[in-house]
């Protein structure tokens, strides 16, 4: 059947613009960073403190850094640490190893090792001696000083007086306006760096609950109607692996559970929703709603497009999980605008899908054409990545790795313990706290915990520093050894399916399923309440019939 998209019931409030203060900040208070020669220019964050505030464009100034007034002959005095230099504008395996990098610096060092996955998940790793810092790791503290160390690792290219990204997200002692502070907890934050003609701006993934939130509203649809088959495809057809009987039998598992939380879970709506309309006030209630942070990320595009119109500079967009998604939609955003700007993504969800319809039932296609191929993005992923390769459909260049001799890969052992389980079954363990699902004890801890490696060894920004810059992954020209293609697009018919139905996903039957058994149970219990009325009435009346007896007996005793 030709399936026939529904346009965007939300747009008449897009015409909303987000607005962007620049703030700069005084030079030597703020840490400054130049990795592979790029430096840290300005951070972009929102606030939802009390006093509701804009999306601020937080500009690091470095005064007090004079051979930033070089940066040419700085970068040639540094050249031993440096890499090679590239184009703005070409693909090469330098340039993907640098955005690697930025994308990994765009997390909070603290709150990545602070939040590490648990014992429970790394126990087998470590008993088994799988840690992708090496079998010398055997327990979660150490295994935390090695992510720090990667980190300074790559702060060691830097040549500053205080090479740290400590608090870049949350600097002490720093107010923006009216002494609002930064927070991290809702909106898009990202990361803007340089280095000569060429400006990066890199989406970070997700951290926060505003972030899990925004996804939620991207994916749950997709979870439930797609992802399963999916998997599927990705063990068979693009990692060359076997179906056994083991997975055919994991994929019979109920998911009448899962599916009905999934449904009916939307986080803005629960809350969320009011804190990103506060901290924005462009954004309405109902928008917010609707696409998230959509129009914070149209804010930061724009912003850095206007700055750049006329330079002649190029301008990248990156990101790593969600924000890779972020990255790609905002490189699309530009296109549809006219304007031309590469994305480089990590591990992205893929904007495809969501970009025809979210959870909300909103989507962005007066905003990106997700109906056409964009081949001035290109995405690296994992072949064995959930949620890189799982969680939607990309619109650009597809650059897998992993799939050479994976059978003897540690993403083959931990991942192939889950695979084969629906999707929604998968979703819904690993994110049953979220949820609310947690204290119910409905999660299969050890689904969750199984699957969790999995996304260890496939996902984690960390393990895919060192694969794509192990030998062998990346090609000279930025292609990876397994291959590279442009991704199949559907168009607006949609004929084979490759999307939800707009018209009829199967949250939509599950929420109109579970309104019916609702309604029956309630009519049951109402039923059922009745008769015990009456029950409790006839029971009441018989008895004052029987002392009434009872009563006219003993007078008539009496009176004998």
């Amino acid at each position: 059947m030709i399936r026939v998209l529904k346009l965007c019931v939300c747009a008449s409030f897009l015409s909303a613009i987000l607005a962007v203060t620049t703030v700069h900040a005084p030079g030597g208070q703020h840490p400054d960073a130049h990795i592979d020669g790029f430096v840290l220019k300005s951070v972009f964050l929102h606030s939802n403190e009390a006093n509701p505030a804009e999306l601020h464009r937080r500009v690091l100034r470095f005064d007090d850094n004079p051979h930033l007034e070089n940066l040419e002959a700085h970068n040639q005095r540094r050249s031993r640490l440096a890499l090679p230099q590239f184009s703005g504008l070409l693909n090469s395996k330098q340039r993907v190893i640098a955005m690697a990098k930025l994308n990994l610096l765009a997390y909070d060092i603290d709150l990545d090792v602070e939040n590490f996955y648990s014992d429970d998940v790394m126990a087998e790793v470590y008993k088994e001696k799988d840690s992708i810092f090496g079998d010398a790791v055997t327990d979660r503290s150490t295994e935390q000083e090695q992510i720090r160390m990667i980190y300074e690792a790559i702060l060691d290219e830097v040549e500053s007086p205080a090479p740290s990204l400590e608090n870049v997200y949350r600097p002490e002692n720093t107010q923006l306006t009216d002494g609002v502070v930064v927070s991290t907890g809702i909106g898009v934050a990202g990361l803007e760096f340089a280095r000569g003609n060429v400006t990066v701006m890199v989406f970070r993934g997700t951290v926060t609950d505003g972030d899990n939130a925004n996804i939620y509203n991207w994916e749950h649809d997709w979870v439930v109607d797609k992802m399963s088959d999916r998997m599927k495809t990705i063990w068979t057809d693009e990692a060359k692996l076997s179906w056994d009987d083991e997975m055919e039998g994991r994929s019979k598992k109920s998911t009448t559970l899962s599916v009905g939380f999934i449904c009916t879970y939307n986080a803005f709506n629960a809350g969320l929703g009011e804190d990103l309309a506060t901290a924005s006030p462009e954004t309405s209630l109902e928008q917010a709603k609707a696409t998230g942070y959509w129009e914070i990320t149209k804010a930061i595009a724009d912003e850095l497009h206007v700055q750049l119109a006329g330079s002649g500079d190029s301008l990248l967009f990156t990101g790593h999980s969600q924000g890779g998604t972020r990255a790609a939609l905002a490189s699309m955003y530009m296109d549809k605008k006219g304007n031309s700007y590469d994305a480089i993504t990590f591990a992205a969800t893929g904007p495809q899908c969501m970009a025809r319809l979210m959870h909300s039932d909103a989507d962005l296609v007066q905003d990106v054409d997700p109906f056409k191929q964009h081949p001035q993005i290109t995405e690296y992923v994992h072949v064995l990545d959930p949620w890189g390769q799982a969680l939607g459909l990309e619109v650009g260049n597809e650059c897998r790795y992993g799939v050479g001799n994976i059978e003897a890969s540690r993403a083959y052992k931990y991942c192939r313990k889950t695979w084969g389980y629906p999707g929604p079954y998968l979703w819904f363990n690993e994110g049953a706290d979220a949820l609310a699902a947690g204290d119910l004890t409905l999660q299969d801890k050890d689904v969750a915990n199984a699957f969790t490696q999995c996304r260890y060894f496939t996902h984690y920004m960390q393990t895919m520093l060192q694969d794509l810059e192990a030998a062998g992954t990346l090609k000279d020209d930025g292609t990876t050894a397994d291959g590279c293609n442009l991704a199949s697009v559907a168009d607006l018919a949609d004929v084979d399916g490759l999307c939800p139905d707009p018209e009829h996903t199967r949250c939509k039957d599950a929420l109109a399923v579970w309104i019916i058994i609702a309604a029956a149970v309630g009519g049951f219990v109402l039923l059922l309440c009745c008769c015990c009325c009456c029950y409790c009435l006839r029971r009441r009346r018989k008895k004052k019939v029987v002392e009434g007896t009872q009563i006219q007996s003993l007078r008539e005793v009496r009176e004998g």
